[in-house]
């Protein structure tokens, strides 16, 4: 008996100690702007200005969205991803936690097809692919950067709720080991 499986995940995984430096390579493949997303705790780390400082030495207009909170409220979400919109990006890069990937996810589909999320809750409810999104995880254990889901925090359904789609995998994934030191064990 044959069994058949289908196996979803990033184009591109790029791991190991200093991957985070293919993220120019990853950017300027897309284009020249780059959305951000990052946690609001890593935006002053070494590592995230380093990457923001190669991006701009190479020309990437970069916008960065540091207003990410837990659980990701609905509204917040609609708020940045209306201001993703005004800026345009080629590209929209997640840093951090599984709620920056999320975040990002969320905006990227968004800014892509617009309406408000409630349209896409469950599964297969997007219509077509996404602004790319490159996943930058600073955490071990979400597993964000490589599946298809992004999960939002519904205040009026007072529910967590999930968006479900292969057009919310990120292109690109990278996985650099070394932006996981510091991250609390649990």
């Amino acid at each position: 008996m044959s069994q058949l499986g289908v196996l979803r995940l990033p184009r591109t995984i790029d791991f190991g100690v200093l991957a985070r430096h293919t993220l120019t390579l990853a950017v300027t493949s897309y284009g020249d702007r780059a959305l951000i997303v990052v946690d609001p705790f890593l935006a002053t780390t070494a590592e995230f200005e380093d990457a923001v400082s190669r991006l701009r030495d190479v020309g990437v207009g970069v916008e960065i969205q540091s207003g990410i909170e837990p659980e990701l409220p609905v509204e917040t979400l609609h708020s940045a991803a209306d201001s993703a919109k005004k800026f345009g990006p080629d590209v929209i890069v997640g840093w951090g936690g599984g709620s920056a990937l999320d975040a990002a996810k969320l905006i990227a589909l968004l800014a892509a097809h617009g309406g408000t999320l409630l349209e896409y809750y469950g599964e297969n409810r997007v219509p077509g692919p996404v602004v790319p999104l490159i996943a930058v995880p600073t955490t071990a254990g979400t597993g964000s950067e490589a599946t298809p889901v992004a999960v939002v925090a519904d205040s009026n359904k007072a529910l967590k709720i999930g968006v479900s789609s292969p057009h919310l995998i990120p292109s690109v994934a990278i996985v650099d080991p070394e932006l996981t030191i510091g991250a609390p064990p649990r």
